[in-house]
């Protein structure tokens, strides 16, 4: 037995017998043989001294087992304490992660409004077309809280390479603009691009910065790349709210691309969609968007459908189909030439074209 010897434990040794001395570790220990521990027991049993200080080995055998069964849980508890630290780090970065990636999202959306608002568009589709779930936020306080997010979630990182690698690749550089004077125009364009990519590298599941990034590259002309977007949106998990509007999206590009077959094909299933969802803005927008598709194709049957179904459904937004179709030159020139069926929709519905 390897116990330390207390002062206790001295005094009892020097007042065990000496011929038994060397013999009471081992017995304690049960080291001994059955015929030597025998005699031992029948020593200590009438020897009060070694009894004595049998009962103290014992009690420093009980306290070192319990000393190393409480080692041996502290370990299983927390393990090394490097990986202790390392799960730890995990844990903040991937909380900093999904907070850092949802301002960045924020803010691109935000920044696209601005783009949106400060950049000549379409009037009717301005105010037709429901591009926001929500107000977007305010975009010097977005870029604050993003730009000391970034901080952490870069400390963060750089303390977890000496544990486990980071799940995330980002690039701050250039994310966050130091200037205080407010974007416009393209540059808003772009810096709302650059936080919806990088909102995407820490979280690629997020299908509503996929449906923002797409209608970036709308404005910009790459239909192909805002399609491959929209694409992923739909194969995704996201909810049928977020897909239906995808599909919203897709069907204006193809109106824009002016395959507006494909248009209707697509626009269809948004009005289907959006009965399920109970949509009422996104619905509106896709049955009326349904008459213009058919108008262009010159399937008036269709287009006269549509447009009854829109003023059933939908009678108080008449001022925003009035708009549209009054700044709307194409379908204006396309009406005309169907001089009898524009005649028909003028006597069936006379608000419509009060403009």
């Amino acid at each position: 037995m390897n116990a330390p010897m207390t002062k206790d434990l001295l005094h009892e040794a020097r007042s065990a017998c000496q011929r038994f001395e060397t013999d009471l570790s081992a017995y304690v220990d049960r080291e001994l043989s059955a015929l030597d521990s025998a005699r031992v027991s029948d020593h200590v049993s009438t020897c009060e001294p070694c009894r004595s200080f049998v009962n103290s080995l014992a009690g420093m055998a009980r306290m070192q087992r319990a000393l190393q069964g409480e080692n041996q849980a502290v370990t299983e508890l927390f393990g090394s304490q490097d990986a202790m630290w390392g799960g730890l780090i995990q844990k903040l970065l991937t909380d900093t992660e999904g907070r850092l990636a949802n301002v960045l999202y924020e803010l691109g959306k935000s920044l696209m409004h601005v783009a949106h608002e400060s950049t000549p568009t379409n009037p009717a589709e301005s105010r037709a077309h429901h591009i926001y779930e929500k107000s977007p936020g305010n975009v010097r306080s977005l870029t604050k809280q993003g730009t000391r997010l970034s901080r952490e979630y870069g400390e963060l990182q750089a303390q977890g390479d000496k544990t486990r690698r980071s799940r995330r690749s980002f690039r701050k550089r250039g994310l966050f603009p130091s200037s205080t004077k407010p974007m416009r125009g393209v540059a808003a364009l772009e810096s709302g691009r650059n936080c919806l990519e990088q909102c995407l590298r820490l979280d690629p599941q997020r299908a509503d910065a996929r449906i923002f990034l797409a209608w970036y590259y709308r404005q910009m002309g790459r239909l192909d790349r805002a399609l491959q977007q929209l694409r992923i949106v739909e194969r995704s998990e996201a909810s049928p709210k977020l897909k239906a509007f995808a599909m919203h999206h897709v069907a204006r590009i193809y109106a824009q691309a002016r395959q507006f077959g494909r248009a209707m094909e697509v626009e269809r299933g948004v009005v289907a969609a959006t009965d399920v969802v109970e949509d009422a803005a996104l619905h509106s927008v896709a049955l009326f968007n349904l008459f213009v598709y058919a108008v262009k194709l010159d399937r008036l049957e269709d287009a006269e459908k549509a447009i009854a179904r829109w003023i059933k459904e939908f009678p108080d937004r008449l001022a925003d189909a009035v708009t549209a179709i009054a700044r709307a030159r194409e379908l204006k020139r396309i009406l005309a030439k169907n001089q009898p069926f524009l005649d028909r929709l003028r006597n069936r519905y006379p608000s419509l074209f009060a403009a």
